[in-house]
């Protein structure tokens, strides 16, 4: 059931450019439906919500008279308490907003894990193929145990190793960007993670042209909120495309 919530028109492009046109899997559903509320905080104008108070402020200080009636300048008391609520709501809430890029990173390799869990369970020679490690028969908890465990680490080891794997089974189509995207994504959720979202020295030679110093705080925006989720959004469905596809290891040559 879609919100009645207007979306920003870019997001709703992304999201609804080529629904139904493939069998999506259980993974990209959940990553689909954990998108919704990720998007709303991305919507929300903490500028335009101070505005408002500013603008309330300043009618209520023009139109009340200093010597006003105490039953008058309650109105204004009432006023200036909101619009402190307000700002100190607006600053704590932008904390949470850098935390968007921890949250989309983890739905994107929640989806990948579940996805190369998908494929292995249905084909487990994946992991040989993959990999290129002697593969011998396995039964019950130890295959579901290798499984999830090969599909860990190839998501731990970031987008790099994921764009490696991925091609290595075959999968085509990404955009010529996506995998800086992730990249930038990634190394942004480490440093929100490990470094109270400043900027290291690898971090700084990694991305010059953002032009931060050590110990800057990396800016987080709607922009680049936005940037990353057309990365996400393009990756895992043209990942899930794939899966839904896929026809098991190549004959060998």
């Amino acid at each position: 059931m879609k919100s009645s919530r207007p979306r920003d028109d870019h997001i709703e492009h992304q999201m609804e450019e080529t629904a139904g046109t493939w069998a999506k899997s259980d993974a990209f559903q959940n990553f689909e439906a954990n998108l919704e509320p990720w998007i709303g905080f991305v919507e929300l104008k903490f500028e335009r919500l101070e505005n408002v108070i500013r603008t309330a402020q300043k009618i209520v200080n023009d139109k009340i008279p200093p010597d006003a009636s105490p039953d008058i300048e309650v109105i204004r008391v009432a006023v200036d308490q909101i619009g402190e609520d307000a700002r100190t709501y607006a600053k704590e809430t932008r904390f949470t907003f850098q935390w968007l890029c921890v949250m989309l990173v983890t739905f994107t390799t929640t989806y990948l894990v579940e996805g190369l869990v998908h494929l292995a369970s249905k084909n487990s020679d994946l992991i040989n193929e993959a990999d290129g490690s002697p593969h011998q028969a396995m039964i019950g908890d130890l295959k579901s145990e290798m499984i999830h465990r090969w599909a860990d680490t190839a998501v731990k080891g970031g987008p790099k190793s994921w764009f490696a794997l991925l091609k290595t089974l075959g999968a085509r189509d990404y955009k010529n960007d996506t995998q800086f995207l992730l990249t930038h994504l990634w190394d942004t959720r480490h440093r929100v993670v490990h470094g109270r979202g400043t900027a290291d020295a690898l971090y700084v030679k990694a991305y010059a042209s953002l032009n931060l110093s050590l110990g800057d705080r990396i800016p987080i925006t709607n922009k680049t909120l936005k940037w990353w989720l057309d990365g996400a959004s393009h990756f895992t469905e043209t990942t899930d495309r794939f899966f839904a596809n896929y026809a098991g290891p190549r004959p060998k040559a």
